[in-house]
């Protein structure tokens, strides 16, 4: 479901600038006719939802124009979101990696955990300069 213009009016006069994955949350959470617990989804499943969303409310073509900041040079990329190749893992296990030296487990993070981990990153715990 597209979202209504007064739930992207809602969305966009929100302050973002410390989390771009609440502004698609939000966004997601707004299109969405059934009501699902989108912080048990892993990142890329709220990212495909996104995606989803933003083909049924604007089209599947997107263009970006870019300039590189080294160099200056203007590019302008056209695509089209329907054809993104998915290839989903079998299990999730399959895309976990050990590391046995250092003891680290890197893992796909839910939207609660990133979210849990931004909220920690930007609270007084830490020194922000």
């Amino acid at each position: 479901m597209p979202l209504t213009l007064a739930a992207e009016k809602r969305v966009l006069t929100q302050d973002y600038s410390n989390n771009s994955y609440k502004l698609i949350y939000d966004i997601v959470q707004d299109g969405l006719l059934t009501k699902i617990d989108l912080q048990s989804l892993y990142l890329f499943d709220l990212e495909y939802l996104f995606n989803q969303i933003r083909i049924m409310t604007h089209g599947s073509k997107v263009n970006v124009n870019y300039t590189c900041p080294a160099c200056s040079t203007k590019s302008d990329f056209d695509f089209d979101l329907s054809i993104v190749d998915i290839n989903p893992p079998e299990k999730i296990s399959d895309i976990q990696y050990e590391m046995k030296d250092i003891n680290l487990t890197l893992e796909i993070p839910t939207v609660k955990k990133y979210f849990d981990a931004n909220d920690l990153l930007h609270s007084d715990v830490f020194i922000n300069t």
